[in-house]
């Protein structure tokens, strides 16, 4: 079994993957800190729910380092968010082979 990466390259920043009970709100699953560049996710979850977790962290991430609108509370057709995360996608795999190892491990 592949286990969560601790840190996760989102260009051109170092993001750190934590566990940590104590900081996250009892009510979430996970949370992205952007001015922390730190995902946090529920270290009680299974280990299915925490790589969807952990995704769902990311693409928080990858909005708000491209700047997205929706980040500001904007609108975007379907078609623009695609636009902006297509590109990320593509180099966040390529720049963490430890994240896809990870998210493709059965357990």
């Amino acid at each position: 079994m592949s286990a969560m990466p601790k840190r996760i390259r989102l260009a051109p920043f170092d993001v750190a993957v934590v566990e940590d009970p104590i900081t996250l709100p009892a009510e979430h699953r996970g949370e992205w800190d952007g001015q922390r560049l730190r995902i946090n996710v529920c270290v009680t979850l299974d280990p299915g729910r925490k790589r969807v977790t952990l995704v769902h962290e990311l693409i928080h991430a990858l909005l708000e380092a491209q700047g997205h609108p929706l980040v500001r509370g904007g609108t975007a057709t379907e078609e623009e968010v695609c636009d902006v995360l297509a590109p990320a996608l593509v180099t966040l795999v390529r720049a963490n082979p430890d994240l896809v190892e990870y998210l493709t491990t059965r357990d």
